[in-house]
């Protein structure tokens, strides 16, 4: 119909299961050619895993971000203020926040090296003492840690879907029509009965309760510019 072509050397197909559970392999093939199974495949940027762990993505922006730092090292005696700002933003938190919705749900003992590379990448740039508390450094410097930064993209992706800029709303329920005049009137509910902090259902779960555990002073935005900004300060005073 639309005239495109499958190219079956290119296509892989990918198993989503739990871990440690076996599930019978069959056989899959189109026009006469097997498309093999993967455990990994990257779409649009995500690396996902068949246990949907986030691991490998994980490993991809550390290895994004290692580099930049080595080169931090050797630069950030001559660089301006207004230089160390655009570095961090273009090279660090650009990998960091791209995708960040879903894999940010993975677990902390996961994340945890790229919690480090980040402390380590503002305090060589900045030339901040390697014993200064993490608090501390953020605080200085007026960045949003990697867990702030996950709260931040959900949550504004929580109010793109409420406030209809988002355009699939399949996933959620709002409670608009049911507590117009109550503070649950805008708040977000996934479809699905059950609770999950792993996989696709983990992503969803973890969006309704960061926007829902917001304060009013920001949801109560009227603009998404003003529900960032307000997010934003909210986040680093919390």
């Amino acid at each position: 119909m639309n005239q495109l072509f499958i190219n079956t050397e290119k296509t892989k197909y990918i198993l989503f299961k739990k871990p440690h559970r076996n599930i019978v392999e069959n056989v899959i093939s189109y026009q006469g050619h097997e498309i093999k199974r993967v455990n990994c495949a990257k779409f649009l940027g995500l690396y996902l895993e068949e246990n949907l762990h986030w691991n490998e993505h994980i490993n991809f922006v550390i290895k994004k971000i290692s580099p930049v730092i080595r080169m931090m090292s050797r630069q950030q005696n001559v660089l301006t203020e207004n230089a160390k700002k655009c570095l961090y933003y273009g090279l660090i938190q650009s990998h960091l926040l791209y995708m960040i919705v879903i894999y940010g749900t993975a677990t902390n003992s996961r994340l945890e090296p790229i919690y480090i590379l980040q402390n380590r990448a503002i305090k060589m740039l900045y030339k901040i003492n390697p014993r200064t508390l993490t608090d501390d450094v953020y605080s200085q410097t007026g960045f949003l840690n990697f867990t702030k930064l996950g709260i931040f993209s959900t949550a504004v992706f929580g109010y793109s879907v409420v406030n209809g800029y988002w355009l699939s709303q399949t996933r959620f329920i709002i409670n608009t029509e049911i507590h117009k005049y109550t503070r649950q009137a805008n708040q977000l509910h996934s479809q699905q009965i059950y609770s999950s902090k792993y996989g696709i259902q983990g992503v969803y779960n973890n969006i309704c309760q960061i926007y829902n555990s917001l304060p009013d002073e920001v949801v109560d935005s009227q603009t998404p510019y003003h529900f960032k900004r307000k997010l934003k300060e909210w986040l680093r005073n919390g």
